[in-house]
């Protein structure tokens, strides 16, 4: 049976955050460790408490335990649960999280991705995988106007840059999901990478131009006479190089290495395995190889066959090289700088590009991905089918933006616009894990990963995750790092109605409340019922809203309100047993602004 994609993207994001400390045994915090690791919810700006459907920043603080120092460079696991009724401990909570693949239902797991989808009708989409209720899982979309030619998202994850038909660049926000700036330039774009939390931009007179994620040009360059294209990979030098041959590495700390490929380009990529930049020739014919320490030598290599596109594996050492056909692709081995394997494609293969793993190429109309296998002792690379969709004979249309995203360390997302849908091809055992995303916004043109889990922040030994919660209550917030190995739990209060789906149905049982929101008279087990006066709120404040949660953990809903006389209301309740609850209460003002108002009642046995 196939996985669902929730248990699915909960072991991408184990794969990311958590798998390197499931294998070990968790121990509880020790006296010593108190204050290594601190741990705060409030909202975006940090000035009101977190609330239900509002931008959240969960914040983490670390120190070695040994020295006091603020530790950087880590890789914090972050979870919120649901309290309810009698706790477990931290140390329970956090073999439990850290354990399984798939976190308990409720709970709030900080450590996984949106996608970002591009559709052809020139729509942005943003999308929770772990939603998949149909038209549910989209959290927020924005209109361009016309489809993007390009797109780059900053490290952080906070801002998107998206080019398009115009000389401008768009400067889109993710929290909110909405334009922030749209940027003029002196001639049109034609390429766009993110290098930290900066944009490159390609212009087609040549120029490259460095933004800010908040649309500043920070930096002109004039690198070659024609349209500039540009290749990013994680941990390299960003590489540029015009159409007609000029280009330049620029390192991270933005320094310029100039060369000349001598001849026209149509595709570029960059090994960090070679350090090395790859060019195709204009006709597909050669393919030039540009060292970083030695830019002024360009090599050319003759290939059997014209090709059109170049795909980098994460590691460096293999490039893929769609035929300029369709028909095949070489597999370019970059330690001995040749071309290892052709593999032919019975149906036109419409993209390509590497997992952590494995290449996969997709095709025209065969509906799914082709997986292929590199033997480690060198032999002939494996092929196997992947079934990803539907086949049918409707062609699908190739893109300029990527059709597949990898999920680093477990597989990757396929689109297919037939299925308004992508496919995660998961790789954590000999047979695919297929599990379906909806993708209802329109037809699919490209599809990006936004890793929302933890990030560390300007500040030493701070980390941060920024999410929306869906509903308000009590949660138990839950950190895990290793290196050094160190567990932190904290109670934090999410303003707002809870989950419904935690609403308990029980039997009724008479009890009598001794207790509750401004009681108005005496409330026996004969009446069962509640009045109440709603104090500290505005004339013509309404309920719209009442819900408890009982000692068990369980939640309940009532119904049946009725307001008695202004500020003075009236509910109709049988508690199922006696303990303490928690009471809330939604209130709406004339304003429209929605508030909580929370109280304890105690439930008493009825004589």
């Amino acid at each position: 049976m196939p996985r669902t994609l929730s248990s699915a993207f909960a072991l991408c994001t184990c794969a990311w955050a958590c798998l390197s400390i499931a294998a070990q045994p968790v121990v509880a915090q020790s006296k010593a460790e108190q204050g290594m690791l601190s741990l705060q919810l409030r909202s975006v700006d940090g000035r009101t408490a977190a609330r239900a459907n509002q931008p959240a920043r969960l914040t983490l603080g670390a120190k070695d335990p040994a020295t006091g120092y603020r530790l950087n460079g880590l890789r914090p696991a972050l979870w919120l649960v649901p309290l309810a009724g009698e706790e477990a401990s931290c140390e329970t909570w956090v073999n439990r999280l850290a354990g399984t693949p798939s976190a308990p239902d409720g709970v709030i797991d900080l450590n996984g991705y949106d996608v970002i989808q591009a559709t052809r009708e020139g729509a942005l989409v943003l999308v929770d995988p772990l939603l998949n209720l149909a038209s549910a899982n989209i959290k927020a979309i924005t209109r361009l106007g016309a489809p993007p030619k390009g797109w780059a998202l900053s490290d952080a994850g906070r801002a998107l840059a998206v080019i398009g038909g115009g000389k401008d660049v768009a400067i889109h926000s993710i929290d909110p999901f909405a334009l922030k700036r749209s940027v003029p330039l002196p001639a049109a774009p034609q390429a766009i990478a993110a290098l930290g939390e900066h944009f490159w931009v390609g212009l087609e007179d040549g120029q490259l131009l460095e933004l800010s994620a908040d649309g500043n040009v920070l930096r002109t360059e004039q690198i070659a006479s024609s349209a500039i294209l540009l290749s990013a990979e994680p941990d390299a030098p960003l590489l540029a190089i015009g159409r007609e041959g000029q280009g330049a590495f620029i390192t991270r700390n933005g320094q310029l290495r100039r060369f000349d490929v001598g001849q026209g380009v149509t595709a570029i990529g960059y090994s960090a395995k070679a350090d090395a930049a790859y060019a195709l020739s204009k006709d597909g014919r050669f393919l030039a190889r540009i060292a970083q320490d030695a830019p002024e030598t360009v090599e050319l290599i003759a290939l059997e066959q014209a090709a059109a596109s170049i795909a980098v594996d994460p590691k460096g050492e293999r490039l893929a090289l769609a035929a300029a056909d369709h028909g095949s692709v070489a597999v370019f081995d970059t330690a001995s700088n040749r071309v290892r394997w052709t593999i032919k494609a019975q149906d036109p293969l419409i993209d390509s590009m590497f997992s952590d793993n494995f290449l996969y190429l997709m095709h025209e109309k065969k509906g799914g991905v082709t997986r292929v296998v590199f033997d480690p002792s060198g032999g002939e690379p494996g092929i196997a089918m992947i079934a990803a969709g539907s086949a049918s004979d409707m062609v699908q249309q190739r893109s300029v933006l990527p059709l597949m995203t990898r999920i680093p360390g477990a597989g990757i997302l396929a689109t297919s616009a037939r299925d308004r849908a992508a496919f995660m091809v998961a790789e954590d055992g000999a047979q695919a894990a297929m599990a379906s995303l909806p993708l209802r916004a329109g037809e699919t043109m490209g599809i990006m990963l936004r890793y929302r889990g933890v990030r560390q922040t300007t500040e030493k030994g701070r980390y941060e995750a920024r999410f929306v919660p869906q509903f308000g209550g009590r949660y138990l917030a839950v950190a895990r790092i290793d290196q050094p190995a160190l567990v932190h739990c904290a109670q934090v209060t999410i303003d707002g109605p809870p989950n419904p789906a935690r609403i308990a149905k029980s039997a009724d049982t008479p009890a009598r409340i001794t207790q509750a929101i401004t009681p108005v008279g005496p409330v026996t087990s004969r009446d069962t019922g509640l009045t109440f006066r709603l104090t500290g709120t505005a004339p013509g404040t309404r309920v719209v809203e009442t819900v408890a949660m009982l000692a068990d953990g369980s939640w309940r809903a009532f119904p049946v309100l009725r307001a008695v006389d202004g500020m003075l209301h009236r509910l109709d309740v049988r508690f199922p047993k006696a303990g303490e609850f928690s009471l809330f209460v939604d209130v709406l003002d004339r304003a429209g602004t929605r508030q909580t108002l929370a109280t304890k009642i105690v439930v008493e046995k009825a004589p």
